[in-house]
């Protein structure tokens, strides 16, 4: 299991128990998969990871501001 599906695990548990998870800003989260911009590429292997743990981000990392 990756760094990154680990990460994406423990945020869901973390939701199914009612707990917030820690805040991030949109650039430390395309850290966490190795990027620092949101290309096509990058936005669409982001979103079929976060699809397979049944999570997203809100505001939607592909629009929020970098350091939001």
């Amino acid at each position: 299991m990756s760094q990154v599906d680990e990460k994406l695990a423990a945020i869901a548990d973390l939701l199914k128990n009612g707990v917030a998870p820690q805040k991030e800003t949109v650039r430390a989260f395309l850290l966490w998969f190795g990027a620092s911009r949101r290309g096509y590429r990058v936005v669409r292997q982001i979103r079929n990871t976060l699809r397979r743990y049944g999570l997203a981000t809100s505001p939607d990392f592909e629009w929020a501001y970098i350091d939001g």
